[in-house]
């Protein structure tokens, strides 16, 4: 687990909903880092991992940066042309809808810019720009049910809320969540350096 402390600082722009109230189901309480001012968390979607290469074509690759064959949202074009607009050369999404889970619509939730220097929230803001909704997990609709976007930003909470969301996320149906991200707000784009809690192993190395 990371080491590092950082000096606390407000999360601001990312507090878009209200904290989830954790059920009462039970279950261990997730590791927080020990200045959790200093980080936010993300829910960790069930679906495949997808960079888009928005400088050569809109070209979909893996986690391995290989070639990724299962199809995408209709609105692709869309998204690459928004993505060179906010001069994005590489976008990091879930791609849902895969033949993962087939159940799901094929959408996409967008959750970072792959590979850049610019902190936490300087990379939130950018996506915020993309004018794609926030998705809330807590909604009536879901992404199984809602017709009018083909793309979501990931939601963003304070990682004091981490436990909550983790057990909260965990109760709900149709297996749209593995589990939950954690990120260091001041640190550049370092997967090796995200802390993932998922529901089928606590602590995973991989996203």
């Amino acid at each position: 687990m990371p080491t590092k402390t950082v000096q606390p600082r407000p999360v601001g722009p990312v507090r878009l909903f209200h904290p989830p109230t954790r059920p009462a189901c039970g279950g261990p309480e997730i590791w927080l880092p020990p200045e959790p001012e200093g980080w936010v968390v993300e829910p960790k979607y069930n679906g495949h991992r997808v960079v888009v290469d928005c400088e050569n074509g809109g070209r979909l690759k893996n986690r391995h940066l290989e070639g990724y064959t299962f199809g995408f949202p209709p609105d692709g074009n869309t998204l690459v042309n928004q993505c060179r607009r906010k001069h994005i050369a590489f976008l990091d999404l879930e791609h849902m809808g895969s033949h993962r889970n087939k159940n799901h619509r094929n959408v996409g939730v967008i959750f970072d810019i792959y590979g850049v220097q610019s902190n936490t929230l300087e990379r939130r803001q950018v996506l915020l720009q993309l004018g794609y909704p926030v998705h809330d997990p807590f909604s009536e609709d879901t992404l199984l049910d809602d017709p009018t976007s083909r793309f979501y930003i990931v939601p963003q909470y304070p990682a004091s809320c981490a436990d909550e969301l983790f057990h909260a996320l965990q109760l709900l149906p149709g297996e749209v969540f593995e589990g939950v991200v954690l990120k260091q707000i001041d640190n550049p784009y370092r997967t090796n350096r995200w802390i993932k809690f998922r529901f089928d192993q606590y602590a995973s190395s991989t996203r």
